[in-house]
């Protein structure tokens, strides 16, 4: 019931096979987190229940060894006394407690999501053109994007340097005026040097509308040697 398997002869994945009735709690149990998987145990014990990647066992009275809840997550959460708990909140940091009150908070969905402020288009490592992005923000609903290519030290990323960038700024600004029911603003995603200088002059950065700022060589510095870079890049007007 356990092995390992290679995905697309790249990746190694741990492989479980458990019964239909289990499945639910093989899912809770491997998703954690452990601290999240302690404070539910701990629940069941002071039930008089047995919790672990099989099921929801009872563990005392004539039905002892019984399993009571496994097929799905939501009903060993129910089954506890709990309200179905996310995976993205299971940390025990509070999330058992609220979800015993019923006072988990509302996740943000992809519904939530009004736009995107990172993104790259063949004008660097990109696979998709300016009007093919505007597109697809489009379909997903999006009010607002921003196109951020490499800057020019990231090579093997084809980073524009300046002339390309203002080229390239160019196409984006008259993109945005043929499309008026999605803000399209024109950006960067400028490289951090090892001394915390920006890979493009100030005054090229200052007609843009957004400018990430990202560190992608020179990562292995000691601890203060890399707060320094950070900090000047960062206090960077």
């Amino acid at each position: 019931t356990k092995s390992s398997v290679v995905v697309n002869g790249r990746m190694q994945a741990d492989l479980r096979v458990v019964p239909a009735k289990s499945f639910g709690a093989a899912l809770q149990y491997f998703t954690g987190s452990k601290e999240h998987n302690v404070a539910l145990r701990e629940i069941a014990v002071r039930a008089k229940l047995r919790l672990n990647e099989y099921g929801l066992f009872r563990e005392a009275g004539p039905d002892k060894g019984r399993q009571i809840a496994g097929a799905d997550e939501e009903g060993i959460y129910k089954a506890l006394g709990l309200a179905w708990v996310p995976p993205e909140l299971r940390e025990d940091r509070g999330e058992v407690v609220a979800a015993g009150a019923g006072k988990l908070p509302d996740l943000l969905s992809p519904q939530d999501i009004r736009g995107d402020l990172h993104m790259h288009t063949t004008a660097s490592d990109g696979r998709n053109t300016i009007e093919e992005m505007i597109q697809a923000c489009r379909a997903l609903g999006y009010k607002y994007m921003a196109i951020t290519e490499h800057s020019k030290s990231q090579v093997q990323a084809n980073g524009l340097d300046e002339a390309r960038l203002a080229e390239h700024v160019g196409a984006i600004r008259a993109a945005a005026a043929r499309h008026k029911d999605i803000v399209v603003l024109a950006g960067i995603e400028v490289d951090v040097l090892k001394d915390g200088r920006l890979d493009l002059p100030d005054g090229v950065l200052a007609e843009l509308d957004v400018v990430t700022a990202s560190p992608h060589s020179a990562l292995s510095q000691e601890g203060k040697g890399a707060t320094e870079r950070l900090i000047r890049a960062v206090e960077n007007p």
